[in-house]
């Protein structure tokens, strides 16, 4: 028994791919790079040199496995200041950086920044005077300079620009939580990621992929969410821990209060039997069956009980309504005579009603986040979507929501998430 119970809170994971334009990431690191070696002099053996990153050449970057590789070149100006034996050039060292995404188990990602390589993209030629040292001294100056004083400050520098627990806390808080996809009732959807596997990049053109596999949790709710970040574990785990084909699951929790406004609202604005009901209050509750309770001010001036046993069949997504029970009581004799066929009414409709049939319900509550997040700029896809589990417990109606796969596409940024 202890087992299986450890099993039910193992975290799941599920496969996310996040598709980027190659320029996007390019732009950005090039720019924490500039930041540090924007333009620099300094003397070595004789000589004064002068390293800038060059506006000319195009700059490449390519990614594999773990590792981002990024060329920066750099052109490179020398003198020799000695009257007539002054020596003056140029040249251009094309560098070779690859950084690596390091996720350390309970920690954060770190970015791990190497100096791997390098080639002259322009061979130094000397315009003025004669040099009798070799270029490969040159390039050893450059490149040891390189790494004495400036390679501490990009792997800071890329670190803090790439943090990527604030980047996808702040991303959670600003993008992912209470967001308004339902009005009247109003319903909230947040979204948090609890722990993430990083697997790697894909190279494809124009195009960088990057995959993971994330533990979070989704939800659908009547109640507003309060953001408290929790820290987001980065695990060591290997693919085959964590490959999971299950769907993806959206919990869905619609409070018995949120329930009774939806009620009172439906009623408002619907006759039932040729009937307008003006209800005062409604009460949901569920003990030994779901029961709902209606204080009318008319048809009649009194309260209306309806208790069943719901029953969800999980294979014709649909929620049978058994057991139905209607008490009609009325405070004035009057009404008490009506009672009898509002009591008819009502059992009649609920019958009519049932079983109820949950994909239309699905496919509009679907299209209408669709809706929602296309006005935010984004294009959405979502394939074999189901109701899982329906459950009633002492305070929320509790639905569980599958998906077997998913497209996000935030058109403005050619960016797409999408389910593995």
């Amino acid at each position: 028994m202890q087992s299986k119970l450890q099993n039910m809170s193992k975290p799941s994971y599920k496969g996310i791919g996040i598709q980027f334009p190659k320029d996007t990431i390019k732009t950005l690191l090039y720019d924490v790079l500039r930041q540090h070696l924007q333009s620099e002099t300094f003397e070595a053996g004789g000589f004064i040199l002068q390293c800038s990153i060059s506006d000319i050449t195009s700059k490449d970057l390519s990614v594999f496995h773990q590792s981002v590789t990024i060329h920066l070149p750099v052109d490179l100006t020398f003198s020799k200041p000695e009257g007539l034996f002054s020596v003056e050039g140029k040249g251009g060292i094309m560098l070779e950086l690859v950084a690596t995404l390091v996720p350390k188990k309970g920690e954060d990602v770190f970015v791990d920044l190497r100096l791997e390589n390098f080639l002259w993209f322009s061979p130094p030629v000397v315009t003025m005077g004669s040099m009798d040292i070799p270029v490969e001294w040159l390039a050893d100056v450059v490149i040891k300079r390189i790494r004495e004083c400036h390679l501490e400050k990009w792997v800071e520098a890329v670190n803090r620009s790439f943090d990527i627990e604030s980047l996808l806390t702040s991303f959670q808080e600003k993008k992912a939580r209470n967001i308004l996809v339902h009005q009247k009732p109003d319903i909230y959807f947040n979204f948090e990621i609890k722990q993430i596997v990083f697997v790697g990049f894909q190279d494809e053109n124009h195009l960088v992929r990057a995959f993971f596999y994330i533990h979070y949790e989704a939800q659908l709710s009547d109640k507003i969410s309060p953001f408290a970040p929790q820290k987001i574990v980065f695990s060591d785990k290997t693919i085959t821990e964590v490959l999971d084909k299950s769907p993806f699951v959206l919990h869905i929790n619609l409070s018995y209060e949120g329930l009774e406004r939806w009620l009172i609202q439906y009623l408002s604005q619907n006759e039932i039997g040729g009937k307008s009901f003006d209800v005062e209050k409604a009460v949901i509750r569920n003990t030994s069956a779901f029961e709902t309770k209606l204080f009318l001010r008319s048809p009649i001036q009194g309260s209306v009980t309806v208790s069943t046993e719901p029953f969800y069949d999980n294979n014709l997504q649909r929620l049978d309504l058994t057991n139905i029970k209607v008490d009609v009581s009325a405070n004035q004799f009057f009404y008490q005579l009506t009672s009898p066929i509002i009591q008819r009414i009502i059992r009649n409709r609920i019958e009519e009603m049932s079983p109820v049939n949950l994909q239309p319900i699905i496919d509009t509550a679907v299209d209408n986040l669709i809706r929602t997040l296309k006005q935010k700029g984004f294009e959405t896809g979502i394939k074999n979507k189901t109701i899982h589990r329906f459950d009633f417990d002492a305070q929320f109606c509790r639905i569980l929501f599958q998906v077997d796969s998913f497209e996000l596409f935030l058109i403005s940024a050619g960016i797409k998430v999408y389910s593995l």
